[in-house]
């Protein structure tokens, strides 16, 4: 077996099983706590919770699609939908490329070069990481938790950083690492500083109506003060890009998850926290398929 497929047959599904073993066991030994504590379902804000998820992901969606523009080509919403939520699969499959050659695949059947559209989704994943991060700064400020990690002071670095880092000649350099990581080859970037502040600062709204649709989901599972809705956002924003990032689990499966119930248990006990990330990825990953059922009948 070469080190690849054991990778993927052996390793990959042992570290998933062992993440979801200790989230699920956190929750067997606390049962009666999960059992008793006063959860407040409510069918109209999960809803709604829906609505914003689908706003989200449409949002992201129509910035490929202003990215895409901006190498000089375009794509109408229609077969950019059916691209976009298609390859989207690949996320779930190890090592994020399939996600990416997916697009590359299904856009040049639409006549867009093959670099034309590596440099629209590299660009549209640089961006919206940087975003992340900067909101993963920004906890240190929106938190109000109780007990806060001895390290969150220094998380305000993400901001600056990601602001020097939307600079394009940066930008450019970032971009070609992982292009070459990709074995593909560079790009120019054809964008000034302030076209790449206002990309960021789309992917920096996009972050928020993701935020809005996860806490009006806890929202639909128990009372939340409206007050931790800036904390809750960047703790969204961090849990799924740092998943994202963890390229050899197909789309952040457990590390997600994880990562959302020992945030989240600085506002509620760590069995909560547990159950709520774990039901966020059920309700994540239908938003995904309503969005792929309207590719496929497309």
């Amino acid at each position: 077996m070469s080190g690849k497929t054991w990778l993927q047959r052996i390793l990959i599904p042992a570290l998933v099983g062992v993440i979801f073993f200790f989230l699920g066991r956190n929750i067997y030994h606390n049962w009666d706590e999960v059992r008793d504590y006063q959860w407040h379902f409510n069918h109209g804000a999960l809803a709604i919770s829906f609505l914003l998820l689908l706003a989200a992901l449409i949002f992201m969606l129509l910035l490929w699609r202003l990215i895409l523009a901006k190498t000089g080509y375009r794509i109408g919403l229609r077969k950019s939908w059916r691209i976009w939520f298609i390859s989207n699969l690949g996320h779930y499959v190890p090592g994020k490329i399939w996600q990416i050659m997916g697009m590359v695949y299904l856009c040049e059947k639409e006549g867009i070069p093959r670099m034309a559209t590596l440099a629209s989704v590299v660009m549209a994943q640089v961006w919206s990481i940087l975003a992340a991060f900067i909101f993963l700064g920004g906890y240190a400020f929106f938190s109000d938790a109780p007990q806060l990690p001895a390290y969150a002071p220094w998380l305000v670095l993400f901001v600056p950083v990601g602001l020097i880092m939307t600079y394009p000649p940066v930008m450019e350099k970032l971009a070609n690492r992982l292009l070459k990581w990709l074995k593909r080859e560079p790009i120019r970037l054809n964008i000034d500083f302030r076209q790449s502040l206002l990309f960021l600062g789309r992917y920096l709204l996009s972050w928020i109506v993701y935020g809005a649709a996860f806490f009006v989901f806890l929202l639909s599972l128990q009372v939340v003060p409206l007050r931790h809705f800036p904390a809750v956002t960047s703790i969204f924003a961090a849990s799924y890009t740092l998943g994202f990032l963890c390229l050899i689990v197909p789309g952040g499966l457990g590390v997600r998850e994880g990562l959302l119930a020992a945030l989240l248990s600085l506002y509620m006990p760590l069995p909560m926290a547990t159950v709520v990330s774990l039901l966020s990825r059920l309700w994540f990953t239908a938003g995904e398929l309503i969005c792929l059922g309207v590719a496929l009948k497309a």
